[in-house]
């Protein structure tokens, strides 16, 4: 075997990159650093060459993620993003990164005798600046270049232009070819609870949830909401509380223990206590594993939009504006990431993903599995997110453990 005692990683070297990524952008202890604002770009040469002393040839492509291979001639890919939401977090995707760079900086230092090496991606754009998860499918070929003219920013930057000034636009962008890049693997924060309650180290992640998401609006006719009878009123906002008790009831009757939904972007008019709302809209997600379930809440939004807007007299439209499909974790990464955590000696979940990866992406295409480590009280998409040391170093050994183990594998397959 390649490596009997695993790819030896030295942990110090993991924290004393993340906290000089966090240096780019950062605000207390967390960080602010959108996609493709100077301050990302900056990091990203950052990230490029500290992969190019790593020993990986590396460079940022036309799109703006980054990456660094080891000279192999098939790669696992392992991945995450340095990109964060406003004001968030300095662990959340930034932990992945760094270690797939640690990962593969020392395979270079020691570099085995297999054929099977490392790719390591920041994947542009993952919080959605532009578009939700945007690195890994412009990677896999599901935003093509001609599509980029079309981003844009909620405060209107658009993404060509971005790319244009950042001298991007005509670097070549990255593909996902999968007789190179033969699985994909990712480490990030839980960013919930459940690990940190349970005091338990590794979580390995058997599927990323799918979601819906709609806007919808209630119509009705604003009057004064002294005079009008009640029997007399077409009331939006009462359409929409309405809406929320009965979808509440009809969530608890089909939903399953790990099922979440939200109801927010709450909106009526006009604006006065004393008149009768003539519009309402708001927003409902909900998150689950199976397609199944959401298909199931998707027919209960249509019927009860109906049922409510009938009964109080008032029109409803409604719009899709998220539909991701779950996405179920390879089973035999999740048994490497497992079964790394027993060599290590500690304790493991397996547990789904309640918040959306790269993994889902990529996933539809070669193999992917994930591993999280615990949250401080749950806490993420905040600058108060952060992990223990302990449990970021942890999360090292058993992440390179599961990589190592699979190339040996690999390797001795193909020999085979």
């Amino acid at each position: 075997m390649a490596y009997p005692q695993g790819i030896q990683i030295v942990p110090s070297r993991i924290l004393d990159d993340l906290r000089q990524l966090r240096t780019f952008g950062s605000i207390g202890q967390g960080v602010n650093r959108r996609s493709l604002t100077e301050t990302d770009l900056a990091s990203r040469l950052w990230l490029c060459e500290r992969m190019r002393e790593a020993g990986l040839e590396a460079s940022i492509d036309g799109a703006g993620s980054v990456v660094g291979k080891t000279p192999h001639s098939r790669r696992i890919l392992i991945g995450s993003h340095t990109d964060t939401v406003p004001d968030g977090g300095w662990l959340d995707g930034a932990l992945g990164v760094i270690y797939g760079l640690e990962i593969a900086r020392s395979l270079m230092e020691s570099p085995g005798s297999g054929d099977t090496g490392i790719e390591v991606m920041s994947f542009i754009d993952e919080e959605g600046r532009f578009t939700p998860l945007m690195g890994s499918r412009v990677f896999c070929g599901e935003i093509r270049e001609d599509e980029f003219a079309e981003l844009r920013s909620a405060e209107g930057v658009n993404f060509s232009d971005v790319l244009s000034q950042a001298n991007l636009s005509d670097k070549p962008i990255q593909r996902l070819d999968p007789g190179i890049h033969i699985a994909y693997l990712e480490a990030h924060i839980e960013q919930g609870p459940v690990l940190d309650n349970k005091q338990i180290r590794i979580g390995v992640v058997t599927g990323i949830v799918g979601a819906s998401q709609y806007r919808i609006g209630f119509h009705g006719q604003k009057n004064h909401a002294g005079t009008t009878p009640m029997s007399l009123r077409y009331d939006a906002a009462k359409a929409m509380f309405e809406f929320v008790g009965r979808f509440t009831k009809y969530f608890n009757d089909n939903a399953r223990a790990n099922t979440t939904w939200t109801c927010n972007e709450v909106r009526t008019e006009p604006k006065a206590g004393n008149v009768i709302p003539n519009f309402a809209e708001f927003s409902i997600q909900y998150r689950d594993l199976s397609s199944e379930i959401l298909a199931i809440l998707d027919q209960g939004v249509e019927d009860i939009c109906k049922e409510v807007a009938t009964g109080n007299g008032v029109a409803f439209d409604k719009e899709k504006t998220v539909e991701l499909v779950p996405m179920a974790m390879d089973e035999q990464l999740i048994n490497r990431i497992h079964s790394a955590a027993i060599e290590r000696g500690v304790s493991s979940h397996k547990m789904p993903s309640g918040a959306g990866h790269d993994a889902m992406v990529i996933g539809r295409y070669i193999p992917a599995g994930m591993l999280f480590i615990p949250s401080i009280s749950g806490l993420s998409h905040d600058t108060e997110e952060d992990s223990h040391e302990e449990d970021i170093r942890i999360g090292a050994e058993v992440f390179a453990r599961a990589v190592s183990n699979h190339i040996d594998h690999l390797d001795c397959f193909s020999r085979a």
